[in-house]
């Protein structure tokens, strides 16, 4: 899986030969970050399943990510989000 960061979204694709990749799967909407005035800019996502060691990634997964107060930059830090994987 690819997961990526959109001005609107955070996504993921799937491939098996790294050439070729599914449609986009939306797991996270989020406010149009470039025209925001208020709330935090979301960068960074990264899926990772915490019932599992390997780097395979199940239904279910928790989606890490980092903020950045739009306002004041000094208020960073990064959250979680639990997902579900369709």
């Amino acid at each position: 899986r690819c997961v990526y960061s959109t001005d609107t979204a955070y996504r993921y694709r799937t491939s098996t030969n790294l050439r070729s990749w599914s449609a986009p799967t939306t797991i996270v909407t989020k406010a149009q970050q470039w025209t925001q005035t208020s709330g935090y800019y979301r960068w960074y996502p990264t899926l990772l399943d915490e019932r599992s060691d390997s780097t395979t990634v199940g239904s279910s997964a928790i989606l890490f990510e980092h903020q950045l107060n739009v306002t004041d930059p000094t208020d960073r830090y990064p959250a979680t989000y639990p997902v579900t994987i369709r």
